[in-house]
């Protein structure tokens, strides 16, 4: 499995050349048509322009297309526009649904020989899917020296009496012990935030590689929420959805326009 961005684009390259196609991508999601790919943005952002960047971004403390942001769309264009990479071309994209996006993968022969997508996204492979035999998984590669993030969704824990057998609860919920022993439960999919939990918690390989990811990222303060849902609801599930629409229809010049667009866009405050 690569585990740079430069050896992911070497192994798109080489099935090229064996005829085959490297990715499969779908970002229909009916009327949330679009957000597959702004994670696809994310997961670059955090791994080039690195977390401080990604919250300015955010927060809109830097204009949304500012030169990171366009150099994320960049590499995201390497992928879906480069010849043979994307099975139906990258204007199909948008129309592919991104629950069946992943299918083409277990087809004989495949259809494709690599997806990106939340690790939920094991709940949609079609039956004949055996994680570790016909499929297997590896974490979002790294691709600028000293950049590595992880793209999280996450839960909160809210207290509604303080007394100590609250305390104590909270305590060993949260404890190293605790939280191991749930990774152990077979069709628990949860990742503990806590740091100590080791991958070899997990009884489910897609969640061991994916926490190992999110450690890993967590240790060095670059693990982030979805940038999208972050951001005013007009852009992060309007305009931004649109914008990478558009970008996978239009093609690779019409990048900095869009983004344009979305920044003229941005509500004031």
């Amino acid at each position: 499995p690569p585990t740079t961005w430069d050896e992911m684009i070497a192994i798109s390259d080489q099935a090229v050349e064996a005829g085959v196609t490297p990715w499969c991508i779908g970002t229909g999601s009916d009327a949330a048509t679009g957000w597959p790919a702004t994670d696809w943005m994310e997961d670059i952002m955090l791994r080039t322009a690195g977390a401080e960047i990604y919250d300015q971004w955010v927060a809109h403390e830097i204009p949304f297309n500012a030169p990171e942001v366009v150099r994320a769309g960049e590499l995201l264009g390497d992928i879906v526009f480069a010849e043979g990479y994307v099975l139906g071309s990258a204007e199909q994209i948008p129309a592919i649904d991104f629950r069946d996006a992943p299918d083409p993968m277990f087809n004989e022969p495949p259809g494709c020989l690599m997806h990106r997508q939340a690790s939920f996204i094991v709940n949609f492979f079609p039956e004949n899917a055996v994680i570790g035999e016909n499929v297997g998984v590896f974490a979002f590669p790294d691709i600028d020296e000293g950049k590595k993030g992880a793209l999280i969704a996450g839960e909160l824990a809210a207290v509604f009496r303080d007394a100590p057998e609250v305390r104590a609860f909270i305590e060993n919920f949260i404890s190293v012990d605790t939280q191991c022993a749930q990774g152990s439960i077979e069709g628990v999919q949860r990742i503990s935030p806590n740091v100590n939990v080791g991958a070899d918690c997990y009884g489910d390989e897609v969640v061991a590689v994916t926490a190992a990811a999110i450690t890993d990222a967590l240790k060095i303060d670059g693990a982030r929420f979805d940038a999208s849902d972050l951001m005013p609801s007009a852009v992060g599930s309007g305009t931004f959805w649109t914008a990478m629409n558009d970008y996978m229809k239009e093609g690779p010049d019409s990048l900095e326009g869009i983004l344009q667009e979305v920044e003229d866009g941005w509500p004031a405050e």
